[in-house]
């Protein structure tokens, strides 16, 4: 798992040290740095420009001269660097962990009539287009461990009835299938004997958030893998409440089970859905941290604020501007 990751003039950051813990979440205004955060990992792992970021000018921090540095440092002390020069990325031998280090963007594919396949995807794609592929790989496979069985299937590890059970809780009456078209290379799937596009685009959002975390969970409690690390952007896109609170109950179980989830995200609800896991005893106090970032209009950089919780699932800090917009608003009613 990572351990720590260190920034120097990369960005809005002209010098961070954050750490991280089996489940974190980012927090913070819009454009303060946390897709920042996960660039970071995602360049370092890459070891070369990112599609969209540009070049090395556009990361370097403006209120530096000298040239964006990147350093991951992982739990068992070892660590991995980027850094950066006029001509692009000084590479650096990477680290074997990051091969088990996955991205699911915000932009993910949302409802489609079908998803392409391949009988070679190891992770369910970026914006979840090998959805189908991985799934169908693990669908009659077992080793879901126990913390991540829905309590509606305790004694069942089969990867798929763990997916339907899952998706149904936060999607109440939903009922998934999916089929492969391998001449066409191609899958197809379907809530509730619905196509994807005739029903709500939270469970197309949803979903291969549900399958990574459950496939990478059954690969490190049977693979004996230590561990996998998925960076996940709004999660809670597209879901009521109640899901989202469900979700980030799952998320904090996943963090149990090997699978160390880094959440970029605008919901109080995956907040107070890691909480309740914490006030449970589901997950231990010390393995949650919540940073809050926030932009210093005046220098143009952000700043964060890390913010733990104890046993019964209160916070240490709650500083201005984190999560207290629906609190503002109520007062504005009254």
């Amino acid at each position: 798992m990572i351990r720590k990751l260190h920034l120097n003039a990369f960005k809005c950051f002209l010098e961070l040290k954050l750490l991280f813990a089996p489940i974190t979440l980012l927090t913070g205004l819009n454009s303060s740095g946390k897709s920042t955060t996960l660039q970071a990992i995602r360049l370092c792992k890459a070891q070369r420009l990112l599609k969209g970021l540009g070049t090395v000018r556009d990361l370097r921090c403006a209120l530096s001269s000298a040239y964006p540095a990147i350093n991951v440092e992982f739990t068992d002390g070892s660590t991995a660097a980027c850094t950066f020069a006029e001509s692009g990325i000084l590479s650096h031998d990477t680290h074997e962990a990051f091969s088990r280090v996955y991205y699911i963007s915000a932009d993910r594919l949302g409802p489609r009539v079908s998803l392409p396949y391949t009988d070679n995807a190891v992770h369910v794609g970026e914006t979840g287009e090998n959805v189908y592929a991985l799934l169908a790989q693990y669908r009659d496979k077992g080793g879901v461990p126990e913390p991540l069985r829905h309590e509606s299937l305790p004694d069942t590890s089969s990867l798929f009835e763990q997916v339907r059970a899952w998706l149904s809780l936060i999607a109440p009456g939903c009922d998934f299938d999916f089929q492969i078209h391998a001449n066409a290379d191609i899958g197809t799937g379907a809530f509730a004997g619905f196509r994807p596009t005739n029903v709500g685009f939270g469970l197309s959002y949803t979903l291969p958030i549900l399958v990574s975390i459950l496939v990478n969970a059954a690969r490190v409690a049977t693979d004996k893998l230590p561990s996998a690390t998925l960076l996940l952007e709004n999660p809670e896109a597209h879901l009521h409440p109640r899901g989202q609170t469900q979700l980030g109950y799952f998320l904090a179980l996943a963090s149990q089970c090997g699978v160390q989830c880094i959440v970029e995200t605008h919901s109080e609800h995956i907040l107070n859905g890691i909480r309740i896991a914490v006030k449970e005893g589901r997950v231990p106090d010390n393995e949650a941290i919540f940073h809050y970032f926030t932009r210093n209009s005046q220098t143009e950089t952000s700043e964060v604020t890390s913010i733990f919780t104890d046993s019964n699932g209160m916070l240490d800090n709650w500083p201005e501007g984190f999560f207290d917009e629906s609190e503002h608003a109520l007062m504005r009613l009254l």
